[in-house]
């Protein structure tokens, strides 16, 4: 079972246990991670993952279910920019 640390003394907490949200199904879980983390437009790397992915952030346990909702389900997009070439290019 995952465990995170009390801030205040150290002792490990169980997320499952003292959060209600764990205890919801876990198709739940998910319909919830589809809304905060999918995008019927592309994801832009540089740009639109920070805002997306700090639901990710919260506990390793959050990550592990949602992780796969994240990358699977989203277009990610990366833009390259050609340092050789003036901005004014069209490649």
């Amino acid at each position: 079972m995952p465990t995170a640390t009390n801030s205040i003394n150290n002792e490990p907490i169980d997320t499952e246990q003292s959060s209600p949200f764990f205890k919801l199904a876990s198709e739940i879980r998910n319909d919830v991670y589809r809304l905060c983390l999918t995008s019927e437009l592309p994801v832009d790397v540089a740009k639109g993952m920070v805002d997306r992915t700090i639901l990710l952030r919260v506990c390793k346990q959050i990550r592990r279910e949602a992780e796969s909702i994240f990358y699977g389900e989203n277009t990610l997009r990366i833009t390259y920019i050609d340092q050789t070439r003036s901005k004014y290019a069209i490649a």
